[in-house]
């Protein structure tokens, strides 16, 4: 199985800022057919982690790394969920290991390790 790819998928300019993709979405969401579920879903979820820098930077690395486990929905889902607000961490090995907790697909850890 191969990953999900947010970008390819929604056709985002993954190198656009974080802003610029939050607000791509959030318009996009904005003119959504609301009965069309899936697709409501599909940007909801895209726009929680693309349009926020810390589960964007997560999701990054996984989606970078050839070795971590797949990116699925329910994976997907899981990061949207995550609470990431707070302050960021400045320490470079705390960095470093949300990074790898990333990559395995640990993204409470990693999320924890980014602050």
């Amino acid at each position: 199985m191969a990953h999900y790819d947010i970008y390819q998928s929604l056709g985002l300019d993954r190198g656009a800022p974080t802003g610029e993709l939050d607000r791509q979405l959030a318009d996009r969401l904005a003119v959504a057919p609301q009965d069309d579920a899936a697709a409501v879903d599909e940007l909801t979820t895209a726009r929680a982690v693309v349009g926020n820098d810390t589960r964007r930077s997560l999701y990054d690395q996984r989606l970078d790394d050839p070795n971590a486990e797949d990116i699925d929905v329910a994976s997907l889902k899981e990061l949207a969920a995550l609470q990431v607000d707070g302050p960021a961490g400045n320490g470079r090995q705390f960095q470093q290991q949300a990074g790898q907790f990333a990559r395995d697909g640990d993204y409470q850890l990693a999320a924890i390790f980014a602050r």
